[in-house]
């Protein structure tokens, strides 16, 4: 949830910056998948996502595979975005809930309908690409021009 402000943030500087108006969506398909998943070694660890099936599998040097894995992820989002009537998880939004109670984050489990649309859950994959990774699973996400 807090990876979709991170990553909303990057594209309003990025935007600024380069005199543009991409969206989340756009830069997820254009720049940050390829970079962070689209090979056979992955940048970063998606972890219960369509991705981490690939690479649970040892199949990331299939490129099928992980375009197939992508397309699930944006099959995801729109489904959310079409139907909202779920609230957003971690299979297709990187740093939000488990989907059900029994999940590790569970914790962020609410039944209080939150504001989120199609492009926070980009968004979310481009935040969660600036985090400072701990070892445990903790990601650590500043919010600062400077940093």
């Amino acid at each position: 949830m807090y990876t979709s402000f991170i990553g909303n943030r990057f594209l309003e500087i990025y935007n600024k910056d380069r005199k543009k108006k991409i969206s989340p969506k756009e830069y997820f398909e254009k720049e940050h998948f390829p970079l962070f998943y689209d090979h056979p070694q992955y940048l970063q660890s998606p972890a219960n996502t369509p991705l981490f099936q690939v690479l649970a599998r040892k199949k990331t040097k299939n490129s099928k595979a992980r375009q197939k894995a992508y397309t699930e992820i944006v099959e995801k989002i729109n489904s959310f975005e079409e139907s909202q009537d779920q609230s957003p998880d971690m299979s297709f939004a990187f740093g939000f809930a488990s989907a059900n109670l029994l999940g590790t984050t569970s914790g962020q489990v609410t039944s209080l309908t939150l504001p989120f649309d199609a492009e926070d859950m980009y968004a979310s994959w481009i935040g969660a690409g600036f985090g400072i990774g701990i070892a445990g699973g903790l990601n650590i996400l500043l919010d600062g021009k400077k940093f």
